[in-house]
């Protein structure tokens, strides 16, 4: 099986984000070949990450039965419904599951992370693209990264430097343009599609063309 795994950070308007994730679950309920989904509320993470507010695992049978009910029209509209909360509160993870004799046994902690053909593992930090190696920098890594965790979500150019480069934009405005023209080209060195697109005025965001 595979499963799906969407983490939300602890919010700060908790009516705000219930208003959202409850227009979120019932697109879910509408997306198809879903096997079973499971909500988990924690506190903490056992890597003493930034505690995660709620867990929610969706579980299909196959990579194409997930692709299918994220491209379906209730996985499209899930997704633009998780855009109205802020940047960096939601986190998507896949994650490969295998079921042994008393059931499906899931890893500790998700690795990969995907969108489209991009690939992103999170504890080797190396990217692929159709399984081609993608060499980064840290800093290439971390900005990828920042956009895996967030697709199809507009990133300002304030949130990006602030949470790439831990820093005062106004004092550097040009390094993220660099660094987006560096990790296109690295991309998109075998002519694949754009993914890492700009938005004129707000900034960038990781979609399919």
């Amino acid at each position: 099986m595979i499963k799906f795994i969407i983490l939300f950070q602890q919010p700060k308007d908790l009516d705000s984000f219930e208003n959202v994730y409850q227009d979120f679950l019932a697109l879910v309920e509408r997306m198809p070949n879903i096997i079973r989904r499971q909500v988990a509320h924690v506190t903490g993470s056992p890597q003493g990450a930034p505690p995660f507010y709620r867990i929610l695992e969706i579980y299909f049978e196959s990579p194409r039965h997930q692709q299918e009910a994220l491209m379906s029209t209730a996985g499209q509209e899930a997704g633009q419904e998780l855009g109205r909360l802020p940047p960096g509160a939601v986190q998507l993870l896949f994650a490969d599951v295998y079921e042994e004799a008393g059931g499906a046994t899931p890893p500790t902690a998700p690795k990969t992370l995907r969108f489209a053909d991009l690939s992103l593992d999170t504890e080797t930090r190396r990217a692929s693209r159709n399984e081609r190696a993608i060499h980064l920098t840290p800093k290439e890594y971390e900005l990828l990264l920042l956009f895996m965790q967030n697709p199809r979500r507009i990133l300002s150019s304030e949130v990006i430097f602030e949470r790439v480069w831990d820093g005062d934009y106004d004092s550097e405005a040009n390094v993220i343009r660099v660094y987006v023209r560096y990790l296109r080209q690295k991309i998109e060195a075998e002519q694949e599609s754009r993914l890492i697109h700009t938005v004129r005025g707000h900034g960038y965001i990781l979609r399919d063309a």
